[in-house]
Formats: structure tokens, C-alpha cells, sequence
């Protein structure tokens, strides 16, 4: 009862200070709408969301501004997830994840592809079995530094050349086989490889499934990340069933911007699959509590892309925020 006490004094206290902020946050709201062409009406709504959980304008409309009260409420929210990882993510292990060397050499076992790092003696021998390959920064994340490298038909001169900016200085890239998705998430965005967000916690000796969404890529882009332009999909955590899409400039979609296929209503195929690959993943690594995982499904089978140890929510499912808060007043 004490630890309850101490919590709800804390989250009283927070929201006393939100409440003093409100000039801003109503600045922010009309700005973050005016700026993406979206629905101003839903200001008030907003501003009791913002002053009970400290959402971001960005949190209230990514899950959808006609999302019930409390479902905004149960939401985990930027700020929410910042204090989950600080509270249970230590700094000190969180490079096993976020650091995409470390992260390949513990878990290349569930890659199901090919992947080297760029300070492996063994690179132009990789090269040679893959001349068309991905190159990832193993320090940066949201898709940024990613790109296609294609050394089909240089010569062993030419291929050292080319991949000299990523292997001099010791490296600090990572080299995978590129992957080749097929089924539905393939045909979404054929141009990307389209991922499945898995959200999972391990405390007390148990792995909670906490949500997923779909990351779909569009346009010509080849990473699915939402940051990147990407459009992240709304997931039924029970059922699988996609409601709808939503990119980081707050614009709504029924249909993919690109393809033009109509997902609302459509399951995501080998989903309960998914969650499980992801759950067993996560006892692998106790030391991490939360983690995101990045997961490719197609008609061969599952691989894991990458992890993260601050993911973001997007899901309207009530079941998260009880588990973390519980897990959060329980540890104080």
C-alpha cells in the first residue's frame, strides 16, 4: 500500500505541473495540427490526455483522436515508455540490443540470413557469396544510414574500394545478406521489407506479450521505419486484425499510400507465431526487461531484423499499461 501511496503522489504531483503547462501544450496542439493538415476540434480532448499522462500531440493522434478516453489513458505514451526504460532497462546492457554488432554476434542464430561485421577478415568472402547487400551502421537507428550495397560483376579491386568507407577506422557497420520477403507483408510494399513489431516484458521470471504493429515502408524507400517515412499499423494484440495506419506527420490511412491494398480488417498471417518467437527470444536475455522486436514473416518462415530497447507503442490495448505499472510499483 505504501508503494502505491509514493506512486499516485508521484503521478498527482506530474500532472499538477502538466496542468501549469497547458498554454504550451495548447500551442503544441495547434501547431503539430495546422502544420499536418489534421482535425483541430479534439483540442479538449487532448488537454485531459496530456495533463493525466503526459502524452505528446504526436501519442494522441497516433493511436487516433476517436479512440476512447480510456483507451488514451491506458496508452503507453512516450513519456510513459521513457520511465519504463529508465525504471527497468539499465544502461549498461542496453548496447546488446540497440548496438547492431553486439545485437548479430548474440542472436544471429534467429537471423536466418547471412550477416557479417564490417572488421571480419572475412568481408570480400561474405562479398562473394552476396555481391548485393545491406550495410547498417551498428550505432544509429530509425533507418538512418541504411542502404543497398551492389558489388554484382567488380573485380576483387574494385569491390575493396567500394566498401573501404565502411571498413576503415575498425568498421562500426554491419553486412546482411539481404532478405527476400514474400506472401502479404511482401506484397503491401514490395520495394521494402515490411516488420513486425513485437513488444514483450520479462519480469518475475515471465515474458508479457505487450503489443505489436505493422511497419510497412512506401514509395521506393527499402526500410520500413516510421521515422524514415514509413507507415506504422495499428494491431488487435488478441486477434492479429490490422485497424488502421498512421505515419509520423499524424496522416491517417485505410489503404497503403503506395500499393493502394486495403489492410483494415486483414490479419497478420503467422502472428500468434510471431509473438512466440519473440517470447522464447526474450528469455535469452533476462538482463533486459522491455525490448522491442523487429520481425520479418513470409511464406518461408520468421527472422529477427533487429531490437530495440525503447520501443515505441502503437496499440490501443488495455493490457500494457497494467502490467508496466504494477511491475513499476512493485520494484519502488
Amino acid at each position: 500500500m505504501i508503494k502505491k501511496i509514493r506512486y499516485y503522489n508521484r503521478e498527482v504531483f506530474s500532472g499538477i505541473g502538466r496542468f501549469f503547462r497547458l498554454p504550451k501544450a495548447v500551442r503544441r496542439y495547434h501547431e503539430f495540427s495546422e502544420k499536418n493538415g489534421l482535425e483541430k476540434s479534439y483540442c479538449l480532448r487532448y488537454l485531459l490526455v496530456y495533463v493525466l499522462t503526459g502524452a505528446r500531440v504526436l501519442d494522441f493522434f497516433s493511436i487516433g483522436v476517436f479512440t476512447s478516453l480510456k483507451q488514451h489513458l491506458m496508452y503507453v505514451n512516450h513519456i510513459r515508455m521513457n520511465r519504463v526504460k529508465s525504471f527497468f532497462n539499465k544502461e549498461e546492457f542496453r548496447d546488446i540490443v540497440d548496438d547492431k554488432g553486439q545485437f548479430f554476434l548474440k542472436f544471429s542464430q534467429y537471423f536466418g540470413r547471412d550477416g557479417i561485421l564490417s572488421s571480419d577478415p572475412g568481408v570480400e568472402a561474405f562479398i562473394q557469396k552476396h555481391p548485393l547487400f545491406i550495410v547498417k551502421p551498428v550505432n544509429d537507428y530509425g533507418g538512418h544510414g541504411v542502404q543497398v550495397c551492389d558489388c554484382r560483376g567488380l573485380s576483387s579491386e574494385e569491390i575493396r574500394v567500394k566498401i573501404t568507407p565502411f571498413t576503415e577506422g575498425g568498421g562500426g557497420y554491419i553486412f546482411e545478406e539481404r532478405i527476400v520477403q514474400s506472401g502479404l507483408l511482401h506484397d503491401i510494399n514490395p520495394e521494402s521489407v515490411n516488420t513486425l513489431r513485437v513488444i514483450t516484458f520479462f519480469h518475475n521470471d515471465v515474458v508479457y506479450f505487450l503489443g505489436a504493429y505493422l511497419r510497412t515502408g512506401r514509395g521506393n524507400s527499402f526500410t520500413d521505419n516510421l521515422s524514415s517515412g514509413g507507415v506504422g499499423w495499428l494491431v488487435n494484440a488478441i486477434t492479429g486484425r490490422i485497424s488502421f495506419g498512421m505515419d509520423y506527420d499524424g496522416q491517417y490511412y485505410t489503404v497503403h499510400p503506395t500499393t493502394g491494398i486495403s489492410l483494415v480488417g486483414v490479419t497478420i498471417p503467422k502472428y500468434n507465431e510471431a509473438i512466440d518467437f519473440c517470447t522464447n527470444v526474450h528469455r535469452t536475455i533476462p538482463q533486459l526487461p522491455l525490448i522491442g522486436w523487429d520481425v520479418v514473416i513470409s511464406n518461408e518462415g520468421l527472422c529477427l531484423i533487429e531490437a530495440n530497447s525503447g520501443p515505441a507503442f502503437h496499440d490501443t490495448d488495455s493490457r500494457a499499461w497494467p502490467i508496466l505499472r504494477a511491475a513499476m510499483i512493485e520494484a519502488i
